[in-house]
């Protein structure tokens, strides 16, 4: 097991997607362990390396609902079809997770 704790690091570097089961949407469990959250830190600190969020269609549907919600009490600059659209997407773009990692 120790060999397989040591390779890690360099497995989830090697891995180019890394989708995040965000479940359930008001307290997803991933967030709460920590080999998750060190797995997230790997990615988001791999150049070239992809974190998307994953929901079930429950999860999804609640989504788009907060969205719209937050566009609706003006809370959000972005029009509401932008939303919708970006909603639909199945990840979240490399160009955000760039922005992230930018000091």
């Amino acid at each position: 097991m120790g060999a397989d704790l040591n390779s890690l690091e360099g497995v989830i570097r090697h891995t180019k997607r890394t989708i995040l089961y965000f479940h359930p949407l008001g307290d997803p469990a991933p967030i709460k362990r920590v080999w998750c959250l060190y797995e997230i830190l790997t990615v988001a600190t791999t150049e070239g390396n992809e974190l998307s969020l994953g929901f079930s269609s429950s999860g999804k549907e609640e989504m788009y609902k907060i969205a719209a919600a937050f566009v609706k009490l003006g809370k959000s600059t972005v029009a509401s079809k932008d939303v919708l659209v970006l909603a639909k997407q199945p990840c979240l773009s490399q160009k955000a997770n760039e922005r992230h990692r930018q000091p």
